[in-house]
């Protein structure tokens, strides 16, 4: 039981908790090395992946990949109606779309069978549709997805080379 384990082993890390520490430091010097921009989706990619073994590694990684992918898509249709139609360039329009958008994520996730995907998913959507600059919407929506894979594949890359527990 936690309440009989010592305080020292309860601060111990896991070999979980390590993977993620090293999947973070690597995608920051990638990032950081190639100019590529922040690495913030990245490496909560990476962190949301690792897991405590391979098999449920490949499968939050998909589930990752899936959600991010949905919720960049409806966002970035969501923008671009905005963008392309004067009349819907307002408040109103983003914040009616901004709940349809969540809408959309929930319906799409749960008919594709990914309901592990509905949180991320959404923070995905919100984070494309609510801060993508203007002026780069459609770069800035495809880094998204690309920053999901490349964190995604830096955990399993991670998970598969550093030793488990046993």
């Amino acid at each position: 039981m936690e309440e009989n384990k010592s305080f020292k082993d309860r601060l111990s890390l896991g070999w979980r908790a390590r993977k993620s520490a090293v999947s973070v430091s690597l995608i920051i010097i990638v990032y950081s090395v190639f100019n590529l921009g922040h690495a913030t989706l990245a490496a909560l990619s990476a962190v949301f992946a690792i897991r405590e073994n391979m098999t449920d590694t490949y499968k939050y990684a998909k589930y990752r990949i899936f959600g991010n992918t949905i919720g960049v898509l409806i966002a970035t249709t969501l923008i671009f109606l905005r963008r392309n139609f004067p009349i819907l360039n307002n408040d109103i329009y983003t914040s009616v779309s901004g709940g349809l958008g969540v809408l959309l994520v929930l319906n799409f996730c749960t008919l594709f069978g990914n309901k592990q995907s509905i949180i991320n998913s959404t923070a995905t959507f919100l984070v494309v549709y609510l801060g993508t600059p203007e002026d780069t919407w459609l770069v800035y929506s495809i880094s998204r997805i690309l920053d999901t894979v490349f964190g995604t594949v830096v955990a399993i890359a991670v998970n598969r080379t550093l030793p488990n527990r046993k």
